[in-house]
């Protein structure tokens, strides 16, 4: 069955889940009798609305929504009185609240008073954010923040904290830098088919990635293995001339892989597939990044065994 997802991080965190509802409550009227599966994946949003359309919106769609949340973001507690009275204490042993930021807290809590906010899947366990010190740079990107010279550095090193943790750390809790910082790269996100960037992917790349590198070698991709479970792999873009190596780790398993090279050139995006190749047990297969900001794709097409394929990618610098 057809699938839609909706997504979003920060305000698209609280506004995916609430188009999603919408979608779901008027399908009759704009899927013309077809069926589709909603999916939500909202990150790092404040509540969308009071404690009513949380229950709602879980009777509805809990089943399908995956929340993501930093428990030392900020922005997930909005705008539950509640955890608003924990924002002070977040980074607490590290970085104190100063008197700004208990007074923006009290007006945010101010603002919120009386409408009942509650966060969607409320028992949603956190990722747990870890506070940095220095603050760690990603990609290049610069976490300062220009406020007045009568501001104390109490409240800056607060306020970088907290930006620091509503955006960059959850590339890091992810385990995505290397596609996040290709993406801030590409300056807009590549189309979805070629890259297989979308968040259940992220997921999924997370949770098994167990990267190893060595002065010369390391692993291309965020899943270092092909197996039975693990059908693909999507290595973001190296330096030109690196050689990713293919090799079938088995003594009696046969198993053929497509690789498939996607990369844009002005508006235009280029994607070439190779004819399934077949490694043989103890073999490899090299294949060589040519391109610049070239994302290779390998996916397994067949296998003798499926329980017993094990396949290893790595790259070789140039």
């Amino acid at each position: 069955m057809p699938e839609i997802i909706f997504t979003g991080i920060s305000l698209g965190g609280a506004l995916s889940p609430v188009l999603a509802l919408a979608a779901l409550d008027s399908q009759d009227t704009w899927a013309h009798g077809n069926s589709f599966n909603i999916y939500v994946e909202p990150i790092a949003g404040p509540t969308p609305g009071n404690e009513d359309f949380s229950t709602y919106y879980n009777q509805r769609l809990e089943e399908h929504t995956t929340r993501i949340w930093n428990s030392i973001d900020i922005i997930p507690h909005a705008w539950n009185e509640e955890m608003l009275d924990e924002i002070p204490s977040l980074y607490e042993d590290e970085i104190g609240a100063t008197d700004l930021i208990q007074t923006l807290v009290e007006g945010a809590k101010f603002w919120a008073r009386g409408g009942n906010y509650t966060q969607l899947m409320p028992d949603t366990l956190p990722l747990e954010g870890t506070v940095m010190q220095p603050i760690p740079s990603i990609c290049g990107e610069s976490t300062s923040i220009n406020l007045s010279p009568l501001t104390e550095t109490e409240t800056t090193a607060f306020l970088e904290q907290a930006g620091y943790q509503h955006v960059l750390a959850y590339a890091d809790l992810l385990d995505v830098v290397e596609p996040y910082c290709y993406l801030i790269d590409m300056g807009s996100l590549p189309d979805m088919k070629t890259t297989s960037i979308k968040l259940s992917t992220l997921e999924k790349l997370a949770a098994t990635n167990q990267r190893q590198a060595s002065a010369d070698k390391h692993f291309c991709c965020p899943t270092d293995k092909i197996s039975g479970d693990k059908q693909q792999c999507v290595a973001f873009p190296k330096p030109v001339g690196t050689e990713m190596l293919i090799t079938n780790e088995t003594s009696n398993v046969y198993t053929k892989v497509q690789v498939e090279k996607s990369w844009s050139e002005g508006d235009q995006d280029i994607v070439v597939k190779t004819d399934p190749q077949m490694i043989l047990p103890g073999k490899s297969l090299p294949v060589v990044f040519d391109q610049e900001k070239e994302v290779i794709t390998v996916v397994m097409t067949e296998t003798s065994n499926p329980s017993a394929t094990d396949l290893s990618v790595q790259c070789l610098t140039p």
